[in-house]
């Protein structure tokens, strides 16, 4: 199926489901929040040094290589990040964001699978929902 940049009725119901994530009153916590982190530069540094760090750690991990020094300091550069609030709040609300994303791509996927809107027990016995929390 093709969708035309036009006015297509799935582009109208997307564009208020856009507005109605933007009238939430979590999505104003959520982008102060974002806010709040990014006009913060002595922040935005810590956390860009903690993701270089994790990134290394994790590449570290999968070739075997990680040494306990090298998680120790990690863990110290972690610790350190997280006693700022404005990063504390960031990561919270990314995470937010993302529980959002992914809850709307799984009743869009159900609803492709299931030829219908899905209903709250189509989530459930075995599969993972919207607020089975694994994400």
């Amino acid at each position: 199926m093709e969708i035309k940049t036009d006015k297509s009725p799935i582009l109208t119901k997307t564009e208020e489901l856009c507005k109605t994530i933007l009238d939430q009153p979590e999505f104003t916590d959520i982008k102060t929040s974002i806010d709040s982190f990014f006009n913060n530069e002595e922040a935005k540094s810590i956390y860009q040094n903690l993701y270089s760090k994790q990134q290394v750690i994790r590449q570290k991990q999968q070739q075997g290589t990680l040494t306990d020094e090298e998680f120790s300091e990690y863990k110290q550069v972690e610790e350190k990040a997280l006693t700022i609030p404005e990063i504390n709040q960031f990561i919270n609300a990314q995470q937010q964001m993302h529980k959002i994303e992914e809850t709307i791509k799984q009743y869009v996927s159900k609803t492709f699978q299931l030829g219908r809107v899905p209903e709250d027990s189509d989530f459930e016995a075995g599969s993972c929902g919207p607020s089975c929390g694994c994400s």
